[in-house]
């Protein structure tokens, strides 16, 4: 017997027993009443929470789902390199390309704004810098 039920066999009982207009059974058909409405309530979370759960669990396997699409991604050569740069103004790391690096002189920190200076020679291979001596 669920809540809702067990509220409804004490509304049952308290009606049977005739307590008439009593002090006393003005109180109890009151706590039978807020009995009954906590038993709904109570009824009413239980499902909400069960569909919750229903939900965490279809996020659960999409996420589990983007993690294994994430570790079989590759982009187009399946060899690009990512070089580390640390931001002087605010220690913040920045990952970029080999291309990146050679197609500006500087970058703008996502976190703080700041210029950076982008110092690495050129493979000799880009086509859109100006300091690769094409042969």
């Amino acid at each position: 017997m669920n809540l809702t039920e067990k509220a409804a066999y004490l509304q049952g009982l308290a009606e049977g027993m005739d307590l008439g207009d009593s002090k006393e059974g003005r109180l109890i058909r009151e706590l039978i009443s807020m009995v009954s409405e906590m038993a709904t309530y109570i009824n009413d979370v239980d499902e909400t929470v069960m569909e919750l759960g229903d939900e965490l669990d279809e996020l659960y396997d999409a996420i589990a789902e983007l993690e294994d699409e994430a570790e079989d991604f590759e982009d187009e050569d399946g060899d690009e390199d990512l070089y580390e740069i640390t931001c002087p103004e605010c220690d913040e790391k920045l990952f970029l390309d080999y291309d990146e690096l050679c197609e500006c002189p500087s970058v703008s920190c996502p976190a703080c704004g700041a210029d950076i200076a982008i110092d690495v020679p050129c493979c000799g291979d880009c086509e859109s810098c100006g300091d690769c001596d094409e042969e």
